[in-house]
């Protein structure tokens, strides 16, 4: 497994790498399966093994829109288990077969309360990627938007 792959253990030194990889437990996935659902509580962390895992989120009833394909060895998902409330924030479905691989926030706690570097450095990468984020979902907004403008007048 190659857990620096992912972006939040991006930067990490092989020690500090070694020391995540120690807390991480294999799960397997079945098509169709929720991994976890928006709302519920959040205490995992999540990278791909192999496999493919759809985000999505709730609209009205039981309507699901789509946010994301993930695909690729060590995307990650369930960030929402690092930061408070601790409540999975979208919601997370096996779309194909494969494996991941779990971290739990107790147990990533437990070593960043002996390890202050290593949170601060997952925290950074955790709040530069999801700037990133906020600023595709902008220029998003902005094509909708402008999109919406330009059939109203």
């Amino acid at each position: 497994m190659n857990l620096c792959a992912c972006f939040l253990f991006d930067g990490l030194d092989e020690a500090r790498c070694g020391h995540v990889r120690g807390i991480v437990s294999p799960v397997a996935m079945a098509a169709g399966h929720y991994i976890f659902q928006e709302g519920e509580p959040a205490g995992r962390l999540y990278l791909i093994e192999e496999g493919q895992v759809e985000l999505t989120t709730r609209l009205n009833g039981p309507f699901e829109l789509p946010v994301a394909m993930l695909k690729s060895q060590a995307d990650c998902f369930g960030t929402s288990s690092l930061l408070p409330p601790f409540i999975y924030s979208i919601s997370a479905k096996c779309a194909a077969a494969g494996s991941l691989y779990a971290i739990e926030r107790t147990e990533l706690f437990a070593l960043i309360d002996k390890d202050p570097q290593l949170g601060y450095l997952i925290m950074k990468n955790l709040s530069q990627h999801l700037l990133s984020r906020l600023r595709e979902v902008r220029q998003e907004l902005k094509i909708h938007f402008r999109n919406l403008y330009k059939s109203v007048h």
